[in-house]
């Protein structure tokens, strides 16, 4: 899993992960911004990340980046995360950047409070963390991790069969009741299935968010 060069992209998440990045940042930011802070959500294998650090170094794009906050489940990402040595290999390869790992918890979700909020939040196939018991956690995190300005790029699959490392547990396969009914969020982009297994699209908090 290649950390610099060009390297592969094996999976659509991996292109509509940069392209809706990218879309954010040319419709919704000043073309001056230098202090991006992105949170990604789910480090999963690590392919996604990877591809998107490469793209972000060979666009130029990483020096506008202020800060890059990973979240990981401990069931579901935290061995990949020790297996693929990410950390290791991003602090190798980018020592100048301002990135930190948090294993998510509740604790971890409420120290966010105190942080600044990110101005982009990405959340790539994260449904099988976020089922019945822990989807009010997802929703307190970007609570605390966002506010009126961020946005939410929200990478999925469009069948439970499309997920990469499993069949999803439960019939959901995107949060998109849970970012528009409880959460109070609105569509910046509508989805773009313009893919068989993937879609995106891009999501805002409202004055009704109750952002924190």
């Amino acid at each position: 899993m290649k950390q610099d060069g060009v390297g592969n992209i094996v999976h659509p998440k991996q292109y509509f992960t940069i392209r809706g990045f990218e879309y954010i940042q040319k419709q919704f930011f000043n073309a001056n911004k230098n202090d991006t802070r992105i949170a990604y959500i789910g480090t999963d294998t690590t392919e996604n990340i990877r591809s998107f650090l490469r793209w972000l170094k060979q666009s130029g794009q990483i020096d506008s980046v202020a800060e890059l906050r990973f979240f990981y489940t401990t069931d579901w990402d935290k061995d990949f995360l020790e297996y693929s040595r990410l950390k290791q290999d991003i602090l190798r390869h980018h020592p100048n950047l301002d990135c930190t790992f948090r294993e998510l918890s509740s604790g971890t979700i409420n120290a966010q409070k105190e942080l600044p909020k990110c101005d982009v939040v990405i959340s790539t196939f994260v449904t099988p963390w976020v089922d019945s018991e822990s989807k009010s956690e997802f929703a307190d995190l970007l609570r605390h991790i966002m506010d009126e300005s961020s946005f939410l790029l929200s990478v999925d699959p469009k069948t439970g069969e499309c997920s990469v490392r499993s069949v999803l547990a439960n019939s959901s396969i995107n949060n998109d009741l849970l970012y528009k009914k409880e959460l109070k969020f609105i569509e910046s982009k509508a989805s773009i299935r313009e893919n068989p297994s993937v879609e995106w699209r891009i999501w805002k908090p409202t004055s009704e968010s109750g952002m924190i």
